[in-house]
């Protein structure tokens, strides 16, 4: 990864929420990943949620981002991102879940008709995700999200409120007579840069105006141990050369069971749960392997 310089960045954390990294991501891979988003979202499964991608009426969502390249793999467990979140939370992390969309253009949705929407969600209300006060956390969550669209003034990108991550996380809507309007931010990059921000950050998503959509893939990274959800992992993307550090970040064991058994396990549980035919699930093994 490129540019990445761990003072500034840890220093925008702690005083802003946020950090925004120019043109992290080399162009070669950006390029290769851009490819494969585009290949993946026009793949729909035809059973419940494979490899592919499911349409909603504001968004598109891959269903198993990691499973789009290997690289993203290593992004998400590479040092520059974990060494960074760590010392922000100040404790080992884990990879808590990733997800990968197509934010749609809308052509009537314009940011006057946004303002009047409350409730939290794309293209909706201010809000935070509020993990501090969950009853199911209790703890700092921080999202590192790269941008692999062009995101300019009015395309749809992340918006916050600069320094909200220390108001408490203990409401998750808001309104903008709670907070100071002059610290709102639009996060606009090229592709490629990467975005790590506090989730107690007061934030929304914007409304893409113009005829390109945004196309992101956001992981979300918790104290380990804690909160997570499963995500499908071919078994051939787990390089040999990855530490014990990184399996850690990527929930492996690195005692009794392999990454590649670990892959598999996912795949068969999430097989299982949608109820596919052994047939289908046969050869979607074959895929992952």
């Amino acid at each position: 990864m490129n540019n990445i310089n761990f003072d500034k960045c840890l220093h925008d954390l702690n005083t802003e929420g946020i950090t925004i990294i120019d043109n992290a991501i080399p162009n070669i891979l950006l390029s290769d990943l851009q490819i494969k988003f585009n290949r993946v979202i026009n793949l729909k499964p035809s059973m419940g949620k494979s490899i592919g991608s499911t349409e909603e009426d504001e968004l598109i969502w891959i269903d198993h981002p990691l499973a789009l390249d290997r690289n993203i793999v290593k992004i998400a467990a590479s040092e520059a991102i974990s060494k960074i979140v760590s010392a922000y939370l100040n404790i080992e992390i884990q990879l808590g879940y990733t997800f990968a969309y197509r934010t749609k253009v809308m052509d009537n949705m314009t940011p006057e008709i946004q303002s009047l929407i409350k409730s939290p969600g794309v293209f909706k209300g201010w809000h935070s995700d509020a993990n501090l006060s969950s009853s199911n956390r209790g703890y700092r969550c921080v999202v590192a999200m790269i941008y692999l669209t062009d995101v300019d003034k009015g395309d749809g990108g992340l918006w916050v409120i600069k320094g909200s991550h220390v108001y408490g996380g203990s409401q998750r809507e808001w309104n903008e007579n709670q907070f100071d309007i002059s610290q709102i931010k639009e996060v606009t990059a090229k592709a490629g840069s990467l975005i790590i921000f506090d989730m107690e950050m007061i934030h929304r998503a914007g409304t893409p105006s113009n005829r390109v959509p945004r196309d992101i893939i956001r992981f979300m990274y918790t104290p380990i141990g804690s909160y997570c959800e499963d995500y499908l992992l071919p078994a051939s993307f787990i390089d040999e050369n990855f530490t014990n550090e990184q399996k850690k970040i990527l929930k492996f064991s690195t005692t009794n069971i392999t990454p590649i058994s670990l892959s598999e396990v996912r795949v068969l549980r999430i097989l299982k749960k949608n109820k596919f035919s052994t047939f289908i699930k046969k050869q979607l093994l074959k895929l992952l392997v």
